[in-house]
């Protein structure tokens, strides 16, 4: 789940086809890994939706409420 800097620049997302395939652990441990980051961009809350956990959904509720550019995450 680690984007460079060249992947960031030229904006391409997380590989959320490959998030369907992941184990009940591994989701557990992405999303985690995820919800720890002091802000989301759209990657992140791309993903945390495929994830879909409990934890992601409300992580991504929370990131939408700290909004600030009108657009919602």
């Amino acid at each position: 789940m680690n984007i460079d800097y060249g992947k960031w620049r030229d904006g391409e997302p997380y590989d959320i086809a490959a998030l369907s395939d992941v184990t009940e652990d591994e989701r557990n441990l992405l999303t985690d890994e995820i919800c720890e980051k002091s802000s989301l961009d759209w990657r992140d809350v791309e993903a945390l939706r495929a994830l879909g956990t409990p934890k992601a959904i409300k992580r991504v509720g929370e990131a939408a409420e700290r909004q600030h550019d009108g657009a919602g995450a």
